[in-house]
């Protein structure tokens, strides 16, 4: 638990230098407000296709996890 809060702190922290990335050079923190102030200019089905979207990202991210525990990492 205490390496997924490290690495989350390291999110929120360290700007991203992805190349090709169009968030590169944003912090996680950047990245939150800037999708907070888009949300206002979207329409309802915009708003629910974007949940879907988030929900497939946390079950992905939730399996890749489990994977890792069961592979030890």
């Amino acid at each position: 638990m205490s390496i997924i809060n490290s690495t989350m702190n390291e999110l929120y922290e360290k700007p991203l230098h992805t190349e090709g990335n169009f968030w590169a050079g944003h912090d996680r923190n950047s990245i939150l407000r800037i999708i907070e102030a888009g949300l206002h200019y979207l329409t309802t089905t915009d708003l629910v296709n974007l949940h879907a979207t988030i929900s497939a990202v946390q079950i992905s991210r939730d399996h890749n996890q489990a994977e890792e525990k069961v592979a030890g990492i």
